[in-house]
């Protein structure tokens, strides 16, 4: 029964808001009858102020055309309809009080706001009789007609029957677009974010968006389903073809290199050696840069700690001088290869650049910061964003004839992975010489140090 009630329902937001809106009106009318019903048949009796009126101008005009023993039976009908009327001199009528107060004040603007529809009587007025709302009407100049018991304009089917609607209205409706709008537009597009949330892993990942909800959600999720598919394809293929480019140059670069080697003119042979190794280099960052695997490692608890003192003893073992300085064990979610990469190479960078580096670690229960020091040239501060996009290369301080030039491609790869992270990258300059990269990672578990 629901699943044929669900192929009912239109496939488009305005069909369904069109829908809300039909719903809500039927829901409206039934309610609002029922409340009505239920007033009519419950103990509060409001009365409308027009009947007041009428009856008070009909009474009137048959007691000034009737005589004494016609008045009597007037007054006596009337009581067995419920009605207590009474006459009273003139002077009598004249010494009650008018309504006062906030109750008489809110009277007059709900009378206002909603007008009876019949006049009062010529002579009558609203009158106060033993703290009661009353009215009063002239019958001749000796004597007064009394109504008394008169309901309060507040309280009146004038007010209280539009007033229902109106309430009832904006609630339902209020209710049903609500209701509507979070679990038909807001649900879905939530999702789709939290899928999009991390890119690098929707375009890695085989992570295709639910195609379900609206007609006009299923054609974005379809969209950006696409839309991934053609990136991912885009990302394969380049990374194919820088590949077979690199096949397919290793064997003439191999024979160069032979070549090259029986050259007897030595410094010719040495610069010749030296642009081979620089294509060769330049070839391997770029494959992994291109690389699309590193993204698809899984995330596991990992001592950090232990790793960057590893890497250190790495590059000591290597002849440069990198010292850690942090606690002894610190545990975290991570993706062990990527921090590894990250950190070596800031390291290669520190090294290639300064004499000396230290890498600091610390950490709570919210992130974890790591920095790594070198005490080489720095970088301009209006270069600290460019030099993380791929390829940009700062000429002056990494000349590719000095044979330590990189490719503009190592800070890309450390951003990339720390973003991967959902984490930050910072570059600071010392003041007394030197740069600071900072990397702060959040963390999702307390870490034992």
């Amino acid at each position: 029964m629901i699943a044929r009630f669900a192929r009912l329902r239109p496939s488009t937001i305005r069909g369904q808001m069109i829908l809300l809106i039909l719903v809500a009106v039927v829901a409206v009318v039934q309610i609002g009858s029922l409340l009505e019903r239920a007033t009519r048949n419950s103990g509060v009796t409001i009365t409308n102020p027009d009947l007041v009126t009428a009856r008070l101008g009909t009474i009137a005009l048959l007691l000034r055309a009737s005589g004494p023993e016609g008045e009597a039976e007037i007054l006596r009908s009337a009581a067995a309809a419920g009605l207590d009327l009474a006459i009273v001199d003139k002077a009598t009528a004249d010494a009650l009080s008018a309504p006062t107060g906030l109750n008489a004040a809110v009277g007059r603007v709900f009378s206002r706001v909603f007008p009876p529809d019949l006049d009062m009587p010529a002579n009558s007025r609203h009158v106060l009789v033993d703290n009661r709302l009353a009215l009063t009407a002239d019958l001749d100049p000796s004597r007064a007609l009394i109504f008394r018991n008169v309901p309060e304009t507040v309280l009146t089917t004038d007010m209280t029957s539009p007033l229902i609607y109106q309430l009832l209205s904006v609630a339902m409706l209020g209710i049903l677009f609500s209701a509507f709008i979070y679990f038909v537009v807001t649900a879905p597009l939530r999702r789709i974010a939290a899928s999009l949330g991390s890119v690098d892993t929707f375009l890695a990942g085989d992570r295709p968006l639910d195609e379900q909800g609206s007609r006009e959600i299923v054609d974005l999720s379809r969209t950006l389903n696409e839309l991934r598919d053609r990136i991912h394809t885009l990302i394969q293929g380049r990374t194919r073809m820088l590949r077979s480019i690199s096949h397919d140059l290793r064997t003439p670069m191999t024979r160069l290199r032979l070549r090259a080697e029986r050259i007897s003119d030595q410094g010719l042979r040495q610069q010749m050696l030296l642009d081979l190794g620089h294509i060769d280099r330049m070839i391997a960052a770029a494959l992994d840069y291109f690389r699309t695997d590193r993204h698809c490692e899984p995330t596991e608890r990992a001592d950090i700690a232990s790793m960057l003192q590893t890497l250190c003893s790495d590059f000591c073992d290597a002849g440069h001088s990198v010292t850690y300085e942090g606690p002894g064990r610190l545990i975290a979610l991570c993706q062990p290869d990527g921090i590894i990469r990250a950190m070596a190479n800031l390291c290669d960078n520190a090294v290639k650049f300064g004499a000396a580096a230290v890498i600091r670690l610390s950490g709570d229960q919210r992130q974890i910061v790591i920095e790594v020091r070198d005490d080489g040239p720095g970088i301009p501060p209006d270069m600290h964003e460019r030099v993380l996009e791929p390829f940009f290369r700062i000429d002056n301080a990494r000349a590719i004839d000095t044979g330590t030039a990189g490719y503009g491609l190592g800070l890309s790869i450390v951003d990339e992975i720390v973003r991967h992270h959902d984490g930050v990258l910072a570059l600071v300059n010392d003041p007394r010489g030197g740069l600071t990269a900072r990397i702060v990672l959040p963390i999702t578990r307390p870490a034992a140090t």
